[in-house]
């Protein structure tokens, strides 16, 4: 409706948005559609992409927050949290691997909240692994808040796809930053 808005581009969408651009066509129906946005994103490099797959010259770089304070002192050793899709991007079975190699007692406990194609093997590999995590499904929520402040630190791994895709900001990492 030609109203102007910001558009804020990540890893995925970058990704898909330098396929499309290929095309025939694409590109400026793209650039017609957003000629009218304001095109960020959180680094220099996925700026470039951006402007590249657009063929616009003006996306600005707008860093995301890099830590936020914690409310409270933690004690050792940590509650760990995985929010996310159980999917090879997301590398929820490379966590269950660093946790394994992990000396005793170096965390107090995993949860692995999400749900996707990988559930299975992810909790065969756990008890495999001798990893103690607990799997509570998707949480939303108040059930996401809780699990949230209860954690230490929210672990996010990832992993590129053969086709180079990476994982780009996931949701998650907003959400527990702004949990503190």
């Amino acid at each position: 409706h030609r109203v102007p808005h910001l558009v804020t581009a990540h890893g995925a969408d970058v990704f898909w948005l330098e396929r499309l651009a290929r095309l025939p066509g694409a590109r400026s129906a793209l650039a017609s559609l957003w000629s009218r946005s304001a095109l960020v994103a959180p680094a220099e490099r996925t700026a470039r992409r951006v402007g590249v797959a657009l063929g616009r010259s003006d996306v600005e770089v707008a860093p995301l927050p890099a830590s936020v304070a914690a409310s409270e002192p933690r004690s050792l050793p940590p509650r760990l949290l995985y929010l996310g899709r159980f999917e090879p991007i997301k590398g929820p079975d490379l966590l269950l691997e660093a946790i394994a190699r992990l000396p005793p007692g170096m965390f107090q406990d995993l949860t692995i909240a999400g749900a996707g194609i990988l559930e299975p093997a992810l909790r065969q590999r756990a008890a495999r692994l001798g990893v103690p995590a607990r799997f509570p499904g998707v949480l939303d929520g108040p059930g996401k808040a809780e699990a949230l402040a209860a954690s230490h630190a929210v672990v996010l791994p990832s992993r590129r796809l053969r086709d180079g895709r990476t994982e780009g900001l996931p949701h998650a990492a907003i959400e527990s930053l702004a949990a503190g």
